[in-house]
């Protein structure tokens, strides 16, 4: 089974609240709203070029979330016109539509203050499944028949799919940053006072979806470890250079990890903590469910083993738990603290030592995520031939919350 052949197999488009729609007026204000949609472009790679098109500097544009490069997205973004090199008449509203090469901004209206994360209510997915054989296609339609919430505890009419699946709120691998070069978690050795190792996993491991320059980037750090002023020069315009030239200078690792761009100091952490939810949600999972109303699932990159629930067979303390990302801060409370001990203490860990020694930031911070959450207007349509003998491929389309990763819940049905 695959997916994503070509970023038109799988499509996300983001659902804003009610309260940030309604934020959303005809009457020009001081931030245009924009829809955008992009193909085969990272957010952060789709919004250069938009202000590069807009003439306005990165800090005149802000996002709600962030969306896969390898899909077709449309999201909301905002864009303070006045801070652009043509600010005269008219030119501070904004353009009604613009276009480049892979992406496309539409003007929906104006609003008076930026948005963030809190603005999406949910993503609306369509994917393309590919590769199937017909046992396959038969384990999909049972596993999401397992997770599916009936009504008066009724299956549906044969041949009816459900149209709402309850499943477990996994972190998704692509959540899991330089781990999914196979070096492991920057952030576990940080923990450690490890910097030099953190930064050998950041500044070398190297990812399949980097760009060719930052592969090559890394190589050249990676085969010349240690010197720092011969390999300076040769880091153009690296985003991780600031962190070699900390070492050049006579710095010590810490300094230099420091010195790296602040998203990439979080994103490490925050993908640590990510792991350890996982794992402590697939633990709890085995301590208070029914061991034949269970399934596992290795999770794509090999890391751990992800197990789901059947939808009737959960508890009910579980599913409107709110499971928290572990920090210092963490209060143990039960039914969860006993999974997170056995997690914390297979890591060689403690909630206390979840601090990075010498900085004071990034931090593990406590937020909470939901343990289960419920994957709505679910639809699979019937299998078709996909072109090879005995080979089949169909749509599956669903509404998920904010937060939640659409191929979790695929390898849920078995993808």
């Amino acid at each position: 089974m695959s997916i994503k052949q070509d970023p038109q197999d799988f499509f996300v488009e983001e659902v804003l609240s009610e309260p940030a729609r309604q934020a959303i007026g005809d009457v020009p204000g001081p931030l245009v709203v924009y829809r955008l949609t992009k193909r085969g472009l990272s957010t952060p790679q789709a919004l250069e070029l938009v202000c590069r098109a807009l003439r306005l500097p990165p800090s005149a544009v802000g996002f709600a979330g962030l969306k896969d490069k390898h899909a077709t997205t449309i999201q909301h973004i905002w864009a303070d016109m006045r801070q652009g090199a043509a600010t005269g008449g008219r030119a501070h509203l904004g353009p009604k539509e613009l276009a480049g090469r892979n992406w496309r901004i539409e003007r929906l209206g104006w609003t008076d203050r930026p948005f963030a994360g809190q603005a999406i209510a949910a993503n609306r997915f369509k994917i393309e499944v590919f590769d199937l054989s017909r046992r396959d296609c038969r384990d999909m339609d049972g596993a999401a028949d397992l997770l599916a919430i009936h009504a008066a505890s009724q299956a549906p009419a044969s041949g009816q799919a459900p149209s709402r699946l309850r499943v477990v709120n996994y972190f998704g691998s692509q959540r899991f940053g330089s781990a999914r070069a196979g070096g492991g978690f920057p952030a576990r050795r940080l923990v450690d006072g490890d910097y030099e190792g953190a930064l050998r996993l950041i500044l070398t491991g190297i990812a399949r979806a980097d760009a060719p320059q930052d592969k090559a980037h890394k190589r050249l750090v990676g085969g010349q470890w240690g010197q720092w002023g011969k390999v300076l020069g040769r880091l153009g315009g690296w985003p991780y250079r600031p962190a070699i030239a900390v070492l050049a200078g006579g710095g010590d690792f810490t300094g230099a990890f420091a010195a790296l761009p602040y998203f990439t100091q979080q994103m490490n952490v925050e993908a640590y903590q990510s792991y350890l939810w996982n794992l402590t949600a697939a633990e709890l999972l085995a301590r208070t469910c029914p061991p034949d109303r269970l399934w596992e699932r290795p999770d794509p990159l090999g890391l751990m083993t992800l197990r789901f629930v059947c939808a009737d067979s959960a508890p009910a303390e579980l599913t409107s738990l709110d499971l928290p990302l572990l920090a210092p801060s963490t209060e143990m409370q039960e039914p969860w603290a006993g999974a997170a001990q056995e997690v914390l203490g297979r890591e060689g860990l403690t909630v206390a030592k979840l601090r990075l020694p010498g900085l004071r930031r990034p931090f593990f911070g406590p937020s909470p995520r939901r343990l289960l959450v419920e994957a709505c207007d679910f639809h699979m349509t019937a299998p078709h031939p996909d072109g090879r003998a005995g080979r089949f491929r169909r749509t599956v389309s669903f509404l998920l919350p904010r937060g939640a990763y659409a191929t979790v819940l695929l390898n849920a049905v078995g993808q």
